[in-house]
Protein backbone atom coordinates (compact mmCIF):
# COMPACT_ATOMS: atom_id res chain seq x y z
CA UNK A 1 0.00 0.00 0.00
CA UNK A 2 2.59 2.29 0.59
CA UNK A 3 4.48 1.81 -2.37
CA UNK A 4 0.88 2.33 -4.40
CA UNK A 5 0.82 5.87 -2.45
CA UNK A 6 4.25 6.46 -3.95
CA UNK A 7 3.69 5.47 -7.33
CA UNK A 8 -0.02 7.53 -7.31
CA UNK A 9 1.54 11.31 -7.40
CA UNK A 10 3.77 10.09 -10.58
CA UNK A 11 0.98 7.96 -12.58
CA UNK A 12 -1.68 10.97 -11.61
CA UNK A 13 0.75 12.95 -13.46
CA UNK A 14 0.48 11.41 -16.71
CA UNK A 15 -2.87 11.38 -16.72
CA UNK A 16 -3.58 14.81 -18.20
CA UNK A 17 -1.74 14.42 -21.08
CA UNK A 18 -3.19 11.13 -21.98
CA UNK A 19 -6.55 12.75 -22.18
CA UNK A 20 -5.26 15.33 -24.40
CA UNK A 21 -3.87 12.34 -26.50
CA UNK A 22 -6.91 10.04 -26.49
CA UNK A 23 -8.72 13.62 -27.44
CA UNK A 24 -6.33 13.97 -30.70
CA UNK A 25 -7.03 10.37 -31.47
CA UNK A 26 -10.65 11.18 -31.45
CA UNK A 27 -10.61 13.07 -34.41
CA UNK A 28 -10.10 10.72 -37.05
CA UNK A 29 -13.39 8.65 -35.53
CA UNK A 30 -15.59 11.85 -35.22
CA UNK A 31 -14.90 12.24 -38.48
CA UNK A 32 -15.76 9.14 -39.94
CA UNK A 33 -18.74 8.68 -37.61
CA UNK A 34 -19.95 12.09 -39.04
CA UNK A 35 -19.29 11.40 -42.80
CA UNK A 36 -21.49 8.26 -41.92
CA UNK A 37 -24.23 10.11 -40.46
CA UNK A 38 -24.43 13.79 -41.57
CA UNK A 39 -26.61 15.18 -42.72
CA UNK A 40 -29.11 13.45 -40.36
CA UNK A 41 -29.31 12.97 -36.73
CA UNK A 42 -25.88 12.46 -35.99
CA UNK A 43 -26.14 11.02 -32.71
CA UNK A 44 -23.15 9.14 -32.42
CA UNK A 45 -21.04 11.98 -33.61
CA UNK A 46 -22.58 14.33 -30.82
CA UNK A 47 -21.94 12.31 -28.03
CA UNK A 48 -18.15 11.66 -29.12
CA UNK A 49 -17.83 15.41 -29.07
CA UNK A 50 -19.62 15.87 -25.75
CA UNK A 51 -17.38 12.98 -23.99
CA UNK A 52 -14.09 14.75 -25.85
CA UNK A 53 -15.12 17.84 -24.28
CA UNK A 54 -15.96 16.61 -20.38
CA UNK A 55 -11.80 15.08 -21.23
CA UNK A 56 -10.47 18.62 -21.49
CA UNK A 57 -12.64 19.94 -18.63
CA UNK A 58 -10.84 16.71 -16.46
CA UNK A 59 -7.52 16.91 -17.67
CA UNK A 60 -7.02 20.63 -16.72
CA UNK A 61 -8.86 19.67 -13.55
CA UNK A 62 -6.39 16.82 -12.33
CA UNK A 63 -3.71 18.93 -14.01
CA UNK A 64 -4.01 21.86 -11.60
CA UNK A 65 -5.67 19.81 -8.32
CA UNK A 66 -2.22 17.26 -8.56
CA UNK A 67 0.09 19.95 -9.04
CA UNK A 68 0.60 17.74 -12.67
CA UNK A 69 1.39 20.88 -14.84
CA UNK A 70 3.80 20.06 -17.51
CA UNK A 71 5.40 21.50 -20.39
CA UNK A 72 4.35 19.36 -22.59
CA UNK A 73 0.42 19.92 -21.56
CA UNK A 74 0.95 23.84 -21.94
CA UNK A 75 1.54 23.19 -25.98
CA UNK A 76 -0.37 20.34 -26.65
CA UNK A 77 -3.76 20.82 -24.92
CA UNK A 78 -4.81 24.19 -26.96
CA UNK A 79 -3.13 22.49 -29.63
CA UNK A 80 -5.21 19.57 -29.55
CA UNK A 81 -8.57 21.82 -28.98
CA UNK A 82 -7.99 23.81 -32.26
CA UNK A 83 -7.56 21.03 -34.19
CA UNK A 84 -10.35 19.38 -32.68
CA UNK A 85 -12.87 22.71 -33.49
CA UNK A 86 -11.11 23.39 -36.92
CA UNK A 87 -11.72 19.73 -37.77
CA UNK A 88 -15.46 19.85 -36.38
CA UNK A 89 -16.31 23.12 -38.16
CA UNK A 90 -14.81 22.40 -41.35
CA UNK A 91 -16.83 19.30 -41.11
CA UNK A 92 -20.17 21.21 -40.47
CA UNK A 93 -20.08 23.14 -43.01
CA UNK A 94 -18.99 21.03 -45.56
CA UNK A 95 -22.20 18.54 -44.57
CA UNK A 96 -24.52 21.98 -44.65
CA UNK A 97 -24.98 21.13 -40.61
CA UNK A 98 -24.08 25.21 -40.24
CA UNK A 99 -24.34 28.30 -42.38
CA UNK A 100 -20.57 29.15 -43.43
CA UNK A 101 -20.87 32.86 -42.16
CA UNK A 102 -21.76 31.57 -38.41
CA UNK A 103 -18.37 28.99 -38.39
CA UNK A 104 -16.25 31.71 -39.60
CA UNK A 105 -15.67 34.30 -36.27
CA UNK A 106 -14.65 31.32 -34.18
CA UNK A 107 -12.44 29.69 -37.20
CA UNK A 108 -10.69 32.82 -37.57
CA UNK A 109 -10.05 33.22 -33.79
CA UNK A 110 -8.40 29.94 -33.43
CA UNK A 111 -6.24 30.62 -37.09
CA UNK A 112 -5.09 34.06 -35.31
CA UNK A 113 -4.65 32.32 -32.25
CA UNK A 114 -2.35 29.45 -34.13
CA UNK A 115 -0.50 32.05 -35.71
CA UNK A 116 0.09 33.54 -32.73
CA UNK A 117 1.39 30.68 -30.89
CA UNK A 118 3.57 29.98 -33.23
CA UNK A 119 5.46 33.62 -33.59
CA UNK A 120 5.66 33.44 -30.03
CA UNK A 121 7.23 29.68 -29.42
CA UNK A 122 9.72 30.46 -32.66
CA UNK A 123 10.89 33.76 -31.02
CA UNK A 124 11.03 32.25 -27.61
CA UNK A 125 9.70 35.24 -25.63
CA UNK A 126 7.65 33.05 -23.09
CA UNK A 127 4.42 32.00 -23.08
CA UNK A 128 0.72 32.24 -22.73
CA UNK A 129 -1.10 30.54 -19.68
CA UNK A 130 -4.39 29.07 -20.75
CA UNK A 131 -7.80 30.94 -19.49
CA UNK A 132 -9.94 29.12 -17.89
CA UNK A 133 -12.78 31.60 -19.66
CA UNK A 134 -11.81 29.68 -22.69
CA UNK A 135 -12.22 26.12 -21.10
CA UNK A 136 -15.60 27.43 -20.43
CA UNK A 137 -16.27 29.14 -23.92
CA UNK A 138 -14.94 25.97 -25.58
CA UNK A 139 -17.04 23.55 -23.31
CA UNK A 140 -20.37 25.67 -24.21
CA UNK A 141 -19.79 25.95 -28.04
CA UNK A 142 -18.93 22.03 -28.18
CA UNK A 143 -22.50 21.27 -26.21
CA UNK A 144 -23.97 23.73 -28.86
CA UNK A 145 -22.41 22.14 -32.06
CA UNK A 146 -23.79 18.52 -30.55
CA UNK A 147 -26.87 19.95 -30.36
CA UNK A 148 -26.58 21.11 -33.81
CA UNK A 149 -25.79 17.48 -34.82
CA UNK A 150 -28.53 16.13 -33.63
CA UNK A 151 -31.12 18.71 -34.72
CA UNK A 152 -32.21 20.84 -31.27
CA UNK A 153 -31.72 24.15 -33.19
CA UNK A 154 -33.68 25.56 -30.27
CA UNK A 155 -31.24 25.03 -27.99
CA UNK A 156 -28.15 24.95 -29.93
CA UNK A 157 -27.92 28.63 -31.59
CA UNK A 158 -28.55 30.55 -27.78
CA UNK A 159 -25.75 28.52 -26.68
CA UNK A 160 -23.87 28.84 -29.75
CA UNK A 161 -24.04 32.62 -29.47
CA UNK A 162 -23.03 32.22 -25.85
CA UNK A 163 -19.94 30.55 -26.52
CA UNK A 164 -19.55 31.90 -29.40
CA UNK A 165 -19.11 35.63 -27.96
CA UNK A 166 -17.16 34.43 -24.86
CA UNK A 167 -14.76 32.51 -27.44
CA UNK A 168 -14.28 35.85 -29.24
CA UNK A 169 -13.90 37.63 -25.77
CA UNK A 170 -11.12 35.87 -24.41
CA UNK A 171 -9.47 35.28 -27.93
CA UNK A 172 -8.93 38.97 -27.82
CA UNK A 173 -7.56 38.72 -24.60
CA UNK A 174 -5.27 35.87 -25.60
CA UNK A 175 -4.18 38.66 -28.06
CA UNK A 176 -3.64 40.82 -25.19
CA UNK A 177 -1.51 38.50 -23.80
CA UNK A 178 0.63 36.63 -26.41
CA UNK A 179 2.17 40.43 -27.01
CA UNK A 180 2.59 41.38 -23.96
CA UNK A 181 4.53 38.17 -23.22
CA UNK A 182 6.79 38.93 -26.00
CA UNK A 183 7.28 42.79 -24.62
CA UNK A 184 8.39 41.15 -21.33
CA UNK A 185 10.96 39.08 -22.35
CA UNK A 186 13.36 40.99 -24.04
CA UNK A 187 12.78 42.87 -20.72
CA UNK A 188 13.90 40.40 -18.71
CA UNK A 189 16.61 38.91 -20.23
CA UNK A 190 18.11 42.68 -20.16
CA UNK A 191 17.43 42.83 -16.75
CA UNK A 192 19.15 39.66 -15.59
CA UNK A 193 22.36 40.49 -17.77
CA UNK A 194 22.61 44.40 -16.56
CA UNK A 195 22.32 45.28 -19.96
CA UNK A 196 20.80 48.88 -21.06
CA UNK A 197 18.39 49.17 -23.61
CA UNK A 198 19.63 50.41 -27.22
CA UNK A 199 18.64 53.34 -28.59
Amino acid sequence: MRLFGRLLPEMIRYVPNALTLFRFACLPVFVWIYGWQAPGFAWKAALLMWFATWSDLADGYIARKYNAVTRLGQVLDPLVDRAFFLTAFGAYVYYGTMPWWAVAPVVGRDVLLIVASAVLVGSRRGEVQVLRSGKWATFVLAWSVGFFMIGVRFIAWPLYIVGGALYLYTGCLYVVRYFRARRARPAALRASTGRPRSA
